[in-house]
């Protein structure tokens, strides 16, 4: 968010509308919101937004996915929970229902949570590539960005293109997953976007307790995630593991 608002943006991170989370204002499909006029950015958890609704409602709106290595995004997201649920007074690792005292709904990271984020963050994952891969037009509104790996040029280049002010200039003829999808005119920083020397602020400045990676670590190994996937920024090998190994303790349960 802080990076947003250095380049202008009145951004919204998570809660923005009388207590709400933006993405799920984006459910009730109210174009007139007061929330869509009162914010130009709108990030974090954009998993629970509805997408689609979103790109139809508002046809210049921009889209970014976010991504980053698999197995340091688990480590960050189970850390960020494990922090609420001390401060509640609640053991570091649990279920959804083990910490009724804290003050987030945002509870549950147990070996449970963490294998049912990898299926729902690879199935948004492959929902948005594919929604975006639909038209040309809807091309042109796309990117990926590896929030860890890129920054400084090649952030630039991707958000550079991304927040272009007309979306008739500078087309892709393929969707924007990579760096080397962008548009080669783009690697310039445009006047929008900070600086070539601005910093970009570090994505989990918190770091994640050595409890937390080994429990993370844990549960990936027992469903098949071996080390192989853990840089994966495309969660679907995990995922597929996962859904395999529910389905091999289904059969001998039986």
């Amino acid at each position: 968010m802080t990076l947003f608002r250095r380049w202008g943006y009145r951004a919204c991170h998570g809660v923005c509308g009388g207590g709400m989370r933006w993405g799920e204002i984006s459910r009730a499909h109210d174009r007139s919101s007061r929330v869509f006029s009162q914010f130009a950015a709108f990030m974090d958890n954009g998993d629970e937004a509805d997408f689609k609704w979103l790109a139809g409602a508002f046809p210049t709106a921009r889209f970014v996915l976010n991504t980053r290595a698999l197995r340091r995004w688990l480590c960050s997201r189970a850390d960020h929970v494990r922090r609420h649920r001390v401060r509640a007074g609640c053991a570091p690792f649990g279920n959804a229902t083990s910490c009724a005292r804290a003050y987030s709904d945002f509870v549950a990271n147990d070996a449970t949570a963490i294998r049912a984020w990898v299926v729902a963050l690879a199935q948004h994952q492959d929902a948005a590539v594919a929604h975006f891969s639909t038209s040309h037009e809807l091309m042109q509104r796309f990117a990926v960005v590896d929030v860890e790996r890129q920054a400084g040029a090649e952030l630039r280049a991707l958000l550079g293109w991304s927040t272009r002010r007309r979306l008739e200039a500078r087309q892709t003829q393929r969707l924007v997953l990579t760096l080397a999808d962008v548009p080669h005119e783009l690697t310039v920083a445009t006047p929008r976007l900070p600086p070539a020397g601005a910093g970009v602020p570090h994505i989990n400045a918190h770091g994640s307790a050595d409890a937390t990676t080994a429990l993370v670590e844990r549960v990936l190994r027992s469903t098949g995630c071996n080390a192989s996937m853990w840089d994966d920024l495309w969660y679907r090998r995990c995922a597929d593991a996962i859904t395999r190994e529910g389905a091999a303790k289904g059969r001998k349960s039986k």
